[in-house]
């Protein structure tokens, strides 16, 4: 590949996340993303396709992904293999297999990235002398109306994100069963193993504004015990009609501000311990 060919693909993936970023329009279903991504003639607009099912957090999206791994255009192709990446609800399978045979190298790059991403996730966290919490977060309890994927999607990369800010925090994977949280923390007695049910109320419109409300319930992990809840609200002005955008907005707003009254409360464990 020439270097003005490659910054050409460089440039559209580039184009296609700042659209997926700044979308202002509601979410689309899986089932509209995997057409556009199988069938759309554009093929920037597969490209588009295929990184919003990488922030569906949904595993109905593996098998689109993995099919548009097949398409005949690279910058689609590196897309699929990104959002299987962000993704890691699977495709390790389909990964392995269009890494034997995909023959442009930036494409080749996206898919080993990919595929250690998805193996870094199933492994877990490496728990150190230095840990001293174990987070696991549920699925989102989701009272949008919306799309429950693409809610959790929204506080999931919000609490990662900050959990990853938290000196001695190791996250754990996603689809970790009790058991293996067990078995992963017995050798680790010092490891306080905390579970987050993050949860989102209906969002309220009125008098031009709207308010949204987070609230995270923590409880010990993976006994259960109920150990709390923080909950928090942000109202926006200047929203006379339902804002999708908008809403995205304060539920990322809104989970930093219960995050970090979540972090307080660690603190102040920690100074009386």
């Amino acid at each position: 590949m020439s270097c003005g060919v490659r910054r050409s693909w460089m440039a559209a993936l580039g184009a296609a996340l700042l659209l997926l970023a700044g979308s202002a329009r509601a979410a689309e279903s899986i089932a509209e993303l995997k057409e556009k991504l199988l069938k759309h003639e554009d093929f920037r607009v597969r490209t588009q396709a295929a990184l919003a099912l990488g922030a569906t957090a949904s595993p109905e999206a593996v098998d689109p992904l993995c099919q548009g791994l097949g398409d005949g255009t690279d910058t689609v192709r590196a897309a699929a293999a990104a959002a299987l990446g962000k993704l890691q609800r699977g495709g390790l399978d389909c990964l392995r297999a269009r890494l034997d045979k995909e023959s442009d190298e930036n494409v080749r790059k996206m898919i080993k990235k990919a595929i250690l991403l998805i193996e870094q996730a199933a492994a877990g966290p490496a728990i150190t002398a230095s840990t001293k919490y174990y987070l696991a977060v549920a699925t989102t309890v989701d009272r949008t109306a919306r799309e429950e994927s693409e809610v959790d999607a929204l506080v999931r990369a919000v609490l990662a994100e900050q959990a990853a800010t938290l000196a001695g925090c190791a996250l754990a994977p996603r689809e970790e069963t009790p058991e293996q949280a067990r078995k992963r923390l017995r050798p680790h007695p010092q490891v306080l193993g905390m579970l987050l049910a993050p949860e989102v109320f209906t969002p309220e419109y009125g008098d031009g504004q709207l308010t949204v409300r987070v609230e995270l319930r923590i409880s010990g992990h993976p006994e259960g015990a109920a150990m709390g809840s923080v909950q928090r609200s942000r109202t926006a002005a200047g929203v006379p009609d339902r804002d999708v955008a908008k809403e995205n907005d304060l539920i990322r707003a809104t989970t930093r501000d219960a995050w970090a009254h979540f972090a307080q409360l660690l603190a102040q464990m920690s100074q009386a311990d």
